[in-house]
């Protein structure tokens, strides 16, 4: 929404009343602004070429009100270059096949950019393009496929829900970690010392690098642990897993940090919450694994079952 004019996201925001904006919504208003801009210009056209047509002619009223006629006429009417019917070129139905289109637009000797008349596509001056691929052609002779600016948008944004569901009936688990026949899976855990900017005294956490959330999150209790201050608050549309409806929660925000082996430390920005997952069995025996000996882990804890109270998101 940041990369569109102004004047379109002004647009957008007065016709969607959700604070979580979806982009099927946000295509199919942006589709129909430019369809209206269409029209609109092709309105300006016409009045101008009558009004040129007035002057030349200004003492016939007879070409006066034909003009006027024409112009009226014209206002309502949306014709198809390649089947001349009443709807936009890039929605024809009837000529589909690109070659087909582009063999009657050279027929017509129809410019392959603005499709206008008079000039080719190198001399135009048109600072239009196609709006699918962006390329030096009008959107409807592109080969690019239609869905392909909403799925790379969907490719581009991690956190946006998949309706797509999986036919396979496997017995599944909710669980952060699970145990296969080899072993245990490990999730990206840590240990660290935490203190808020005006306490010398730390607490030892467990961190959980989380980069499927685009927040970090602290819990409640940590937060009355450090005694920190709240900084502000926001109101979140929290996507959970399994479940496509996002529940709306006011999380207050605060700031502490985070203590570094090298003598150093971050300060991080976290949004607070009850609790952020169930306790998560990652300790392992470092004598079943020989080639982790000697080696410094990450997650120094040794009691299997304790809680996570910090989670580093993406944005950190």
């Amino acid at each position: 929404m940041a990369k569109m004019p102004r004047d379109i996201t002004l647009r957008v925001a007065r016709k969607t009343s959700e604070d979580i904006w979806d982009i099927d919504e946000i295509l199919e208003i942006i589709r129909k602004e430019l369809e209206a801009n269409e029209i609109s210009s092709k309105i300006i056209a016409t009045e101008r070429r009558a009004e040129r047509s007035t002057q030349q002619c200004p003492k016939s009223p007879q070409g006066t009100t034909s003009s006027f006629f024409s112009t009226a006429k014209s206002r309502n009417k949306v014709e198809c270059y390649f089947c001349q019917g009443e709807h936009f070129s890039f929605n024809c139905n009837k000529v589909i096949d690109v070659k087909e289109r582009k063999h009657l637009l050279s027929k017509a000797k129809r410019c392959f950019n603005c499709l206008r008349v008079g000039h080719i596509s190198k001399e135009c001056r048109s600072p239009r393009g196609c709006l699918k691929c962006k390329g030096r052609h009008h959107q409807s002779i592109c080969n690019t496929p239609e869905s392909s600016g909403l799925s790379d948008a969907r490719m581009a944004n991690p956190c946006t829900s998949s309706k797509a569901q999986s036919e396979t009936k496997a017995e599944s688990t909710t669980a952060t970690a699970t145990k296969r026949q080899d072993g245990k899976i490990l999730l990206q855990t840590a240990t660290a010392h935490v203190y808020s900017r005006n306490a010398d005294e730390k607490i030892q956490v467990k961190l959980l690098f989380d980069n499927g959330s685009q927040r970090t999150y602290i819990t409640e209790d940590l937060k009355k642990r450090l005694s920190l201050e709240v900084e502000g608050s926001e109101n979140l549309n929290l996507n959970t897993f399994g479940s496509e409806q996002g529940k709306k929660m006011k999380c207050d925000r605060v700031s502490f940090k985070i203590a570094l082996d090298n003598d150093s430390e971050v300060e991080i920005s976290a949004l607070t919450h009850p609790t952020i997952c169930s306790p998560l069995g990652s300790s392992i025996d470092l004598r079943l694994y020989p080639h982790l000996q000697g080696l410094q882990l990450a997650d120094r804890s040794t009691n299997s079952k304790e809680r996570i109270d910090v989670l580093i998101g993406a944005d950190f």
